[in-house]
């Protein structure tokens, strides 16, 4: 199975109280989100495969840690609700709640 997915955020972002580009930044989001999850099974009854549409909105919260030399480790969480989902092979669609955790490294251009 594959999953492409694109979304979209507005936020606000809590700066800490530290030294510029030194310390923790919080951003506080709401966004929305939409995918597509293709799957090719061999041997089966699709022989073309399927693909499935997802589509949902929601917050989503930010951390993001200073390391140094422009060097950052970000933790990101996502919550929300899916308005557009479809099974895939005739399963069971999206479930109507969804939530996310990401873990990034970022690295800041002079």
């Amino acid at each position: 199975m594959n999953h492409f997915a694109a979304r979209a955020d507005f936020c606000r972002r809590i700066p800490g109280n530290y030294i510029e580009r030194r310390g923790i930044e919080a951003d506080l989001c709401a966004g929305l989100e939409t995918g597509i999850v293709t799957s090719e099974q061999s041997g089966s009854a699709y022989p073309g495969g399927a693909s499935a549409l997802r589509a949902g909105m929601g917050p989503s919260a930010n951390l993001r840690g200073e390391l140094g030399s422009g060097l950052a480790l970000e933790v990101r969480g996502a919550f929300g609700l899916n308005y557009l989902n479809a099974p895939v092979y005739n399963e069971a669609p999206a479930p109507l709640v969804f939530a996310s955790a990401e873990l990034g490294v970022s690295v800041r251009l002079p």
